[in-house]
């Protein structure tokens, strides 16, 4: 499952002794990063892209952790786009990657209510239609959404 995947980086990944050192650009702190950390996780909105522009040097340093080797997640806790929608951004962005690399918030909320209920056929959603597509892909079916919310409640 994907927050199987996302808990088994995280408890991989090391990080620096001090953020300090990151920050700086220190040589040495910057080569530990890269040599101890097995997956970076990038949050997209506000980190790869703002307002619809990629940032500077993003897709160059996505292509340099590749190239090194290291596992790569883009997270975001924006539900409105599911796996494929997001991915679909970043590459139109410029970023290279892949569906299964892309986790919205929306992933992370069918998976547990698909584990703490088990039982649910059916939900209504107010969202957009990434919540509908990701509950879909766990057997949960639904109304609402962004089509039928679009037009706005009487």
């Amino acid at each position: 499952s994907p927050v199987g995947a996302m808990a088994a980086v995280g408890s991989a990944a090391l990080v620096p002794a001090g953020r300090e050192e990151v920050v700086q650009g220190e040589g040495a702190a910057v080569e530990s990063l890269l040599r101890d950390c097995d997956a970076f996780l990038f949050d997209c909105d506000g980190t790869l892209y703002q307002a619809g522009t990629l940032l500077p040097h993003i897709a160059e340093a996505v292509q340099h952790l590749r190239s090194l080797g290291k596992k790569l997640f883009f997270v975001t806790n924006t539900s409105s786009r599911s796996r494929e929608q997001l991915c679909a951004k970043l590459q139109g962005l410029g970023v290279p990657c892949e569906v299964e690399e892309c986790v919205p918030s929306c992933v992370f909320s069918a998976d547990y209510i698909r584990r703490a209920h088990p039982a649910a056929e059916r939900v209504y959603v107010i969202g957009g239609s990434g919540v509908v597509d990701e509950l879909a892909k766990v057997g949960i079916a639904s109304s609402g959404g962004a089509f039928e919310n679009a037009g706005g409640l009487s």
